[in-house]
């Protein structure tokens, strides 16, 4: 037997277009619309999710809830650290004991030596070296230290060297032994600024200058002996500000 299936073969399809009968959808989020094209519309609004929640926590009982929930959960277990004991994290004082931080926790107190951090110094000249030519600039070289924290100081060649970048502070004193005698202030070998002109035999002068160091940065006096032959004498000091 057989079937004739030529009648099924016909497809009623006034334009002969076969294109135009592919299809797609679409969404409108705005309207919460699904649309086919040629076709109806879909209101999708129904099933758009409108709920609002909240997470809540309450300090006093470490309890974490959200709204419209009916779950919640406890955080008590977190609020301690490894030694369950806050009480030791309570800073009650913080001070500066000579060149310690002290720290007082509860019922502990910490100590941190800051003196690694501490530069200052203070160096002296007491009698005037003597022997040198007219108009010659010379290093001034102090006779011993006064104090030198840090180990900043290099008194053999007069020279500070800063061990941290920060600012700087340095008081001179300086009385001259001689006429038309000049003070220099030099950094890292070369001068930074004049302190003095023309000081005449035993004049005295007191000079404070600040500036920013890098660290490695060398600070001396430099005298011009002017119409003598001495470097003079008096005293040099500085301290890192921070």
């Amino acid at each position: 037997n057989f079937v004739n299936m030529a009648a099924f073969l016909e497809v009623n399809d006034p334009d002969s277009d076969p294109t135009n009968e592919i299809q797609s959808l679409s969404f409108n989020a705005v309207n919460s619309e699904l649309e086919i094209i040629g076709g109806n519309k879909v209101d999708l609004s129904p099933l758009v999710n409108t709920d609002k929640q909240q997470l809540l926590y309450n300090p006093l009982t470490h309890i974490l809830t959200i709204t419209n929930g009916t779950q919640s959960v406890d955080l008590e277990g977190l609020k301690d650290d490894d030694d369950a004991d806050p009480a030791n994290e309570l800073i009650s004082d913080v001070r500066i004991e000579g060149s310690n931080l002290v720290i007082n926790e509860g019922s502990t107190q910490h100590s941190v030596d800051l003196s690694a951090n501490i530069i200052a110094f203070r160096v002296v000249r007491e009698s005037a070296i003597t022997g040198f030519s007219n108009y010659e600039d010379e290093d001034f070289i102090p006779e011993y230290e006064d104090y030198d924290d840090g180990d900043g100081f290099d008194l053999t060649g007069g020279v500070f060297t800063a061990s941290y970048t920060g600012i700087y502070t340095f008081d001179i004193n300086y009385k001259s032994s001689g006429y038309e005698v000049d003070l220099f202030l030099f950094r890292n070998e070369m001068a930074y600024e004049t302190l003095a002109i023309d000081l005449i035999n035993n004049e005295r002068i007191y000079r404070n200058k600040t500036l920013k160091l890098n660290s490695g940065d060398r600070i001396k006096l430099v005298v011009n002996t002017g119409a003598g032959t001495s470097t003079g004498t008096g005293s040099f000091s500085g301290f890192r500000v921070y």
